[in-house]
């Protein structure tokens, strides 16, 4: 029982006099750090460094390290600085808004505005935040911007493991489909997205074969339209010019896309034969006419085929026009002058006509003189709404589209259906920025002053207002990315501080990642400054050196107002004021006088904590003869339920000394 008395009454002497208040109940730095003579005890909110009785440290008592451990920062890292360990010389050293360790902040490295507890923890191979943990070993490590920012690139983030030896890399594949599933490393996606991030949405596709795919439509694909994907069907447009629904050009093509070329064609078209008046009328050459791409001309065998009352030369009085060249029975006798006879065409313009005899010989019909130059010699080639060869037919031809349109327009076809009126070529559409003559104009994309110009990308920040792009923006078939000319002078990279979102992302100046650590104008109480974007917001205003005299009221505080560089007493305008001050067992007050604070005019304090309850400076403050611990006023501090607090929570190396002091104990009174 005794020996447990003294034990503890040893511990609470150990730990009342120990009480160092320039530390007691700071919070622990990285890795659960305290200053030399404390320990950190965890709680809710974080650690909290709490005093130690001398020499209980972990390691044996006495052990020696040479003094490092007083030269060592409390961040431990092992470079000293005017703010390590217990010296608290310049409390904000870079300018960050955040105290030194030393002077009870949280700036683990006040060296380096970046570095602070709380902030982002950046790719540069420093311990940001405090937290011990360095780049992509560290889970709050912010991310960077990948390169590629462009079509469903846009707002892409590198991943921790980017970060390598400091500084990123380029992001992979993994970052930009974490972004997007929609990202391809090449364009293949018929879906009006910019997949492969290179300013071209649906660029160079290739789409699935079309149904034909024999003669001029090998090799023909389905068109992609965008956000509504591959069309469903293929169009003359896919085949090409030269595709016909129907065969009906000998030109050694298969243009209909059945396997077979021209004569070989049943399907093909078969024109009219040269001759088509008297007994011609109506003849039709044959597939075989067609050779070598070209239609050979009717002969006699051809207009016997049709008629066998054709004669190369008239020979035949018989009323007819036997050799088809628009006389009949021409050089037969028996008529006489002036008489007529119905000609042999009755139908379409030439109904009605005649022949007149004169000299005793029937003149040749003069259809064109009698139509009022209506009549056609057969193919009929007016669409005028008249049977212009009088062939009892009207209209209905057929012509080739490419003969009179441009662009979509000249694929396929074309029939007669009225006067002046043809249908069946592909109608004009809006000129769209795609490669191709859409209004069959004869002008593609950025020629033509018809094109239809699409939204631009953003509407957000300066962006915003729906800006179209400028014809000069379709380049090679597609839309490049608008740029100052449609968003104006403000779009561009992100400003970091001028109040305005530059690239259109939706984040203003201190949010985007990239406007970590820019600085921005600002003003506080002392004078203009700047202040640091630090973790998407804005840090405290940090004075620049300025003209303005130091502020009467604070000629006193240790403190240069202005921010000029010369504080209190040094600056004219404190002339004449006075000020508290304290020297070893006095407190009193002094006066500026000529830039120099006069002597300390002080009476002797009553107690032994002047300022800051200072109970281990090793100084008898109130020279009473007692210094720090042996003084009852700080001793009396920290409390019986502080010092037993204590003993639970001191670490394993001082439950290893007590032991051994009971073990002492024990031997004490075994000797007696």
């Amino acid at each position: 029982m005794r020996r447990l008395l003294i034990v503890a009454a040893l511990l609470l002497v150990l730990a009342a006099c120990s009480y160092q208040p320039a530390y007691e109940g700071t919070r622990c730095g990285p890795d659960d750090s305290c200053p030399a003579g404390f320990i950190c005890v965890p709680g809710e909110e974080g650690g909290i460094c709490t005093a130690t009785p001398p020499g209980d440290d972990g390691e044996p008592t006495g052990a020696d390290d040479g003094g490092q451990q007083d030269d060592e920062r409390l961040d431990g890292s092992d470079q000293a600085g005017e703010t390590d360990g217990n010296n608290c010389q310049q409390p904000d050293a870079d300018g960050d808004g955040h105290l030194a360790l030393a002077c009870g902040g949280d700036d683990c490295d006040d060296s380096r505005a970046d570095v602070y507890l709380g902030a982002s923890e950046l790719c540069d191979g420093v311990d940001n935040d405090c937290d011990g943990l360095t780049d992509s070993a560290d889970d709050g490590l912010r991310p960077a911007l990948c390169h590629l920012q462009v079509g469903v690139c846009a707002g892409a983030l590198s991943s921790a493991q980017d970060c390598r030896d400091g500084a990123w890399v380029p992001c992979d594949s993994d970052d930009y489909l974490a972004n997007s599933p929609a990202y391809e490393v090449e364009e293949n996606s018929c879906d009006g997205l910019d997949n492969d991030c290179d300013g071209r949405a649906d660029e160079e596709l290739t789409g699935p074969d079309c149904p034909l795919q024999q003669g001029v439509c090998a090799g023909s694909h389905l068109a992609c339209l965008g956000a509504d994907g591959w069309a469903e069907a293929c169009g003359s447009a896919d085949y090409g010019p030269d595709y016909q629904q129907q065969e009906s050009s000998c030109d050694g093509l298969d243009n209909d896309c059945d396997g077979l070329t021209d004569s070989d064609d049943p399907d093909l078209e078969i024109p009219s034969c040269e001759k088509q008046q008297g007994v011609c009328n109506g003849a039709s050459k044959l597939p075989s006419h067609c050779q070598g791409g070209i239609w050979q001309a009717c002969g006699p065998d051809d207009y016997l085929a049709h008629d066998d009352a054709y004669e190369q030369e008239e020979s035949s009085c018989d009323g007819r026009d036997n050799d088809c060249d628009g006389s009949i029975d021409e050089g037969c006798a028996g008529c006489t002058d002036g008489a007529t006879q119905p000609c042999p065409l009755q139908q379409g313009v030439c109904a009605g006509s005649q022949s007149i005899c004169q000299d005793e010989q029937w003149l040749p019909c003069d259809y064109s003189a009698h139509s009022q130059g209506s009549y056609q010699l057969p193919p009929e080639t007016a669409c005028d709404g008249l049977d212009n060869d009088c062939d009892g037919i009207t209209d209905g031809m057929q012509r080739p589209c490419r003969e009179h349109h441009q662009g979509i327009c000249a694929v396929g076809s074309e029939t007669c259906t009225g006067p002046d009126t043809w249908t069946g070529c592909p109608q004009p559409e809006l000129e769209e920025c795609n490669g191709i003559d859409d209004d069959c104009d004869g002008l593609v994309d950025a020629t033509d002053s018809d094109l239809v110009l699409a939204p631009c990308e953003h509407d957000t920040g300066v962006c915003a207002g729906q800006h179209l792009h400028g014809a000069d923006k379709c380049q090679d078939g597609s839309w490049a990315f608008c740029d100052q000319a449609e968003y104006g002078s403000d779009f561009g990279p992100e400003t970091c501080g001028d109040g305005l979102d530059n690239d259109c992302d939706g984040i203003t100046d201190c949010g985007p990642p990239e406007c970590d650590g820019a600085s921005q104008p600002c003003q506080n109480d002392c004078l203009a400054g700047q202040r640091l974007c630090q973790q998407g917001a804005w840090g405290p205003c940090l004075p620049e050196p300025g003209p303005e005299g130091e502020q009467f009221q604070n000629c006193g505080d240790d403190l240069d107002n202005d921010c000029d560089g010369v504080s209190d007493c040094a600056v004219a305008s404190c002339d004449g004021v006075s000020r508290v001050c304290f020297i070893s067992c006095h407190q009193g007050s002094q006066s500026c006088s000529g830039g120099t604070w006069t002597s300390c005019d002080a009476e002797p304090l009553v107690d032994e904590r002047p300022r800051n309850g200072n109970c281990s400076d090793g100084v008898d403050n109130d020279c009473d003869g007692k210094t720090d611990s042996d003084e009852d006023l700080c001793c009396q501090t920290a409390g019986t339920a502080g010092s037993l607090l204590l003993i639970l929570l001191w670490p394993l190396g001082l439950r290893r000394k007590l032991a051994r002091l009971v073990e002492l104990t024990g031997e004490s009174e075994q000797t007696r």
